[in-house]
């Protein structure tokens, strides 16, 4: 039995990730990073993928949804993901 996290750590290095599991991204800088979120299944955890833009010449990371969370909390694509989840809107989110 594969367990969860294997599952999101091979998606991470495919590039159709999305038509393997649930792929939502949810922000793109200005320099091309992209950020997604990344489910393999219902069960899953949710997990954050970072993919840095290609002139960068950086590796993707993946990370928990908590621990994404528990960082940078004043980044754009902090905020950008905090409006995607319910309970977890940006107090200035509205204004």
């Amino acid at each position: 039995m594969t367990d969860s996290l294997s599952v999101l750590r091979h998606l991470v290095d495919r590039p159709d990730a999305s038509s393997t599991g649930q792929s939502t991204e949810f922000y793109r800088s200005s320099n091309g990073d992209l950020w997604e979120l990344l489910r393999a299944s219902a069960e899953a955890q949710c997990m954050v993928r970072h993919t840095p833009a290609p002139a960068s010449g950086g590796q993707p990371s993946l990370v928990t949804l908590e621990a994404f969370l528990a960082v940078n909390c004043g980044s754009p694509e902090h905020g950008a993901l905090r409006i995607l989840l319910p309970g977890t809107r940006p107090e200035h989110a509205d204004r």
